[in-house]
């Protein structure tokens, strides 16, 4: 059989196969050229060129028996506009790995499980902010531990500590905080007490985060002291499952904010407090096996805000007597609205296997006081509970101007 012997000039001579035959080269070359930089900016990659900086390149190990402080502790201090990777391991430190001010960058593991910070001394924190005006950066993909359980007494042990301590009107802002597990802390994000300026921190997204039963303190905690403005505050997928002494969430003096996506499993007594906050949705909200041990107390605070919850589910456990609310502002201002709310109160006679309702426990919708406008409520679905107390006439009156 003869074969065909192309002559070397043959696509010269053809302009349409020499414009084929350039568009064919051409598209091999763009997709090797794109295959190259996918390959270079996966995050599972080692590559130190890929993540700009790597802490491998300092000298961690991450096997969890190495002490790798001072080498995560320099290749922090080289962060400004670059990004840090962590490859899967386990990184043991013994002392808090502070952020100096900085700007534009990334803390970035392979997985918030897989790629774990793990603090082995007892009541001392993981990640400490202290510097004003650090912005535009995020921590992601990352898990943050300690080598063994701290206790509520253990205060400092926090996951990713704020801590400014100057007057100015700066604070830390513009940042997203996401795919990350905290475990076997006290708490996961905190701003200390401090002379804060009129903005601590703002601008903030906190995201697809979990905190394991072995967390003894709030998941999310930032409630500047004295109060002052936290524009522009999303947390949303934010899953908790431990019993605890203190909120899962606490919130202060937030304005133009979201709660979206928060689950809360097996926890104690308040699990959101909201207070001071401004132009607030809390959206999408899950509360399941929520056991209320101290009389008379809310599970969700909405202190001297403006909020409008939509989408609002729990079942409580009462294991004393006493009246127990979903939603409370006593502090008398603000304005709240309710719409798709279902709650389940605590009753003996529906209690399951293992636990016991206390008889003398009553369960409410609504506990409100003072000026609070009760702006909206659609909705609402109640098992073995009231909207609110007969004798309670500040919510009565609201109640029915709402036509309840």
């Amino acid at each position: 059989m003869l074969k065909r012997q192309i002559h070397p000039f043959h696509f010269a001579s053809h302009p349409r196969s020499t414009f084929w035959f350039a568009v064919t080269i051409g598209a091999v070359a763009l997709a090797l050229t794109l295959g190259t930089v996918s390959r270079a900016q996966a995050p599972g990659g080692n590559s130190t060129a890929s993540f700009g900086l790597n802490v491998r390149t300092f000298g961690a190990v991450g096997d969890c028996k190495h002490d790798d402080t001072e080498a995560l502790q320099s290749a922090v201090n080289q962060i400004t506009s670059r990004t840090l990777f962590f490859p899967m391991g386990c990184y043991l430190i013994s002392q808090p790995i502070r952020v100096p001010y900085a700007t534009g960058f990334r803390i970035v593991g392979e997985g918030q499980v897989g790629t774990r910070i793990q603090q082995q001394t007892d009541n001392t924190p993981i990640i400490v902010f202290t510097k004003e005006l650090t912005h535009s950066w995020e921590i992601r993909n990352l898990e943050f531990g300690w080598s063994r359980n701290q206790s509520s007494q253990n205060t400092n042990s926090v996951a990713i500590l704020f801590s400014t301590d100057t007057a100015t009107a700066g604070g830390l802002f513009d940042f997203t905080i996401s795919h990350v597990t905290f475990d076997n802390g006290f708490r996961g994000i905190y701003l200390a007490p401090a002379s804060h300026g009129a903005l601590p921190v703002w601008g903030f997204v906190l995201e697809d985060i979990v905190a394991h039963k072995l967390m003894s303190g709030s998941t999310i905690n930032l409630a500047p002291n004295p109060g002052v403005g936290m524009p522009r505050c999303t947390l949303r997928d934010i899953y908790s499952t431990q019993a605890i002494s203190e909120p899962q969430i606490k919130l202060y003096h937030c304005s133009s904010g979201t709660l979206d996506n928060i689950e809360d499993n097996n926890g104690l007594d308040t699990s959101i407090d909201l207070q001071s906050d401004d132009a607030m949705s809390v959206r999408a909200v899950h509360i399941e096996w929520h056991h209320m041990t101290l009389a008379n107390h809310s599970v969700i605070t909405a202190e001297n805000s403006k909020i409008d919850f939509d989408g609002i589910t729990a079942n409580l456990i009462a294991e004393v007597p006493g009246k127990y609310y979903l939603v409370s502002n006593l502090a008398g201002g603000g304005s709240l609205g309710l719409r798709n709310v279902r709650l389940g109160g605590a009753a003996p006679e529906t209690s399951p296997a293992g636990i016991h309702n206390s008889a003398g426990a009553q369960t409410y919708l609504l506990h409100l006081n003072g000026t609070v406008k009760l702006s909206q409520m659609q909705g609402v679905d109640l098992t073995h509970a009231e909207i609110n107390s007969s004798d309670d006439v500040n919510t009565s009156s609201r109640v029915a101007a709402m036509g309840h």
